[in-house]
């Protein structure tokens, strides 16, 4: 692949990052204001407990896919004998990106999220 197809696939796997991240994290959201603005019986706090996890997981297993293509693609850009892509910043910056982090951060805060939600009905 050359650098214009594998830049185009790094935007589109981040771009799919981000489609993800929202979706789960607007799910998120609205459960916490459903658990804030309503008073909730035990049978409905189980429901929402459950969504809470479900969009957890969501974010986690669709987000981790589009973190490692796209640190992979990097890692291919990267790998190109391409002495103008190597004398630019973008270069650097892909060389510096903290992936790992990423995927850390990917798994851990939509479990911590959840966690705080569901702690805050019981």
């Amino acid at each position: 692949m050359n650098r214009e197809e594998l830049s185009e696939g790094l935007r589109n796997r981040i771009g799919d990052y981000w489609k993800v991240s929202s979706i789960a994290v607007t799910s998120q959201m609205a459960l916490v204001i459903a658990i804030v603005a309503a008073d909730i019986d035990s049978s409905e706090r189980l429901l929402v407990s459950v969504a809470m996890i479900v969009a957890a997981l969501f974010q986690i297993i669709a987000g981790d896919p589009a973190i490692k293509g796209s640190m992979m693609i990097a890692s291919d850009l990267l790998n190109l004998d391409d002495d103008e892509l190597k004398g630019s910043s973008t270069y650097e910056d892909l060389k510096a990106t903290p992936w790992a982090m990423f995927r850390m951060t990917n798994l851990v805060l939509p479990v911590v999220v959840a966690v705080v939600a569901i702690v805050t009905m019981y």
